[in-house]
């Protein structure tokens, strides 16, 4: 037995003289056949030897094994973030980039969308491969803030929301850039993107 898409050499011997016949090579001759079988498949041999007319024969039949549907998660993560991968569709499963073996995978930080293949092997020791993007989304810069009067403005502008602390404590969140000030402190802020990443806090 082989699993779908395995090729095949099949070696005679016996004889001098060799002819070789399926339904899916036809008719060849030569000691070998290759070739990679698409289904269940019975391949008749028959030999001669040289002044010999009388021919012998046998005949093999081959099993072809489906190979697994193996399927992977392609995440979404932030510039600097771990991603976790999950396979499906077999039963163990190895990963390039010197990921290793097991299921889930988790990426190291990465900063750039980076592509991974995963194949994974069933109980018939057939295997098959899947490949999982992960796409790397960037951050928002790195804010400042200035101060007019009693409100904070933060220079990022377009941001889908803001986090700002006071003295290192989350204060509120805010969709506007800019927040009044009641408290005597030390403020940051922090800009969440519309791609839902959040850049670096600023400096107080």
């Amino acid at each position: 037995s082989v699993c779908f898409g395995t090729s095949v050499t099949l070696q005679a011997g016996g004889a001098n003289n060799y002819t070789w016949n399926s339904t899916q090579t036809g008719t060849t001759s030569g000691a070998t056949l290759t070739f990679t079988p698409n289904g269940n498949i019975t391949v008749n041999l028959s030999g001669t030897l040289t002044g010999c007319t009388t021919p012998g024969t046998t005949s093999i039949n081959l099993t072809v094994k489906p190979k697994p549907t193996v399927g992977v998660t392609s995440p979404s993560i932030c510039n600097g973030q771990t991603a976790t991968m999950q396979a499906n569709g077999a039963s163990t499963y190895s990963w390039s980039a010197g990921l290793g073996s097991g299921n889930p995978k988790t990426t190291p930080a990465l900063t750039t969308t980076t592509t991974y293949i995963v194949t994974g092997t069933d109980a018939n020791n057939c295997t098959n491969t899947a490949v999982s993007t992960v796409t790397v989304k960037l951050l928002p810069p790195t804010p400042t803030i200035t101060q007019r009067n009693d409100s904070l403005f933060c220079s990022t502008i377009g941001g889908a929301s803001y986090n700002w602390y006071r003295n290192n404590v989350f204060l509120v969140t805010t969709n506007v850039p800019n927040l009044k000030i009641t408290q005597s402190g030390t403020y940051s802020v922090e800009v969440v993107g519309t791609n839902s990443c959040t850049s670096v806090r600023s400096a107080n």
